[in-house]
């Protein structure tokens, strides 16, 4: 998904095998247009946040539902978010 060497958070660790398991190659192919209802994902902050825990990308609701995440998956990517704020990475 990211050719950066940079190290991912856990979050961008989920997220990213959350993303290959759907077909999606980059974060890119998340945001949608602004005439297209839905919730609105922010691909540069998302792979800021993959990477560092100083950068947060609100409330994950709106990622989840593009994804269109199950019930599991979605509380896998809210505890590895969590997971992180809370080390403090």
């Amino acid at each position: 998904m990211t050719e950066q060497t940079t190290e991912l958070t856990v979050f961008g660790r989920v997220l990213e095998e959350l993303m290959e398991s759907r077909g999606i190659a980059n974060l890119s192919a998340l945001a949608k247009p602004a005439d297209e209802k839905g919730p609105h994902v922010d691909p540069r902050k998302l792979e800021q946040r993959m990477r560092s825990t100083a950068n947060p990308v609100g409330y994950l609701d709106g990622l989840a539902e593009t994804l269109e995440l199950s019930e599991d998956a979605r509380v896998r990517l809210a505890m590895a978010y969590t997971f992180d704020l809370e080390r403090g990475k």
